[in-house]
């Protein structure tokens, strides 16, 4: 995919200064990130995962910050969750032991239904990808988006450092 227009658009946030432009590019791409954010929660199937489902703008460093880079995802302390739904679990045990305030192992029972037992294995979990289907089907989207909402940040921008 080509995009066109990329050199005027950096060319415009320079213009508009450090932190101008910098607000200019950091509001666009977090408008830029919706369509798959809402595919990507419209997938999962947990709450959890669905409400940390969230995107952050990382600014470049130097003069004229005119780079950065956009993470979409689960982020947050519920992470992990949506790694064990993104990619699956393997088979595994889960040992029921536990460690004391002493360091010693003591043995701990596992409750599972109406039995109990010292040692349980799990079957794994089987691979649910929400986010890279979400990706894979609408990046052109936020791509559009992106170009659009960035055009009409740098003239809102201009135009609030031409009143200064």
């Amino acid at each position: 995919m080509k995009i066109e227009g990329l050199k005027e658009m950096e060319d415009a946030l320079v213009a508009l200064g450090q932190k101008a432009g910098g607000r200019a590019l950091r509001r666009a791409l977090n408008h830029s990130t919706s369509p798959v954010k809402t595919a990507a929660r419209r997938n999962v199937n947990s709450e959890r995962v669905r409400r940390s489902i969230k995107s952050k703008v990382v600014l470049g460093k130097g003069a004229t910050r005119s780079v950065a880079s956009v993470l979409v995802g689960v982020l947050g302390r519920d992470a992990y969750i949506g790694n064990f739904i993104e990619k699956g679990t393997k088979p595994h045990d889960i040992p029921g032991i536990k460690k004391t305030l002493k360091g010693r192992k003591n043995s701990k029972k596992v409750g599972y239904g109406n039995k109990v037992y010292s040692r349980v294995h799990h079957p794994g979990t089987q691979a649910k990808p929400f986010m890279q289907s979400a990706w894979n089907n609408n990046y052109r989207k936020s791509l559009n988006k992106l170009s659009i909402r960035l055009r009409e940040r740098i003239v809102i921008e201009a135009l609030k450092e031409s009143k200064r």
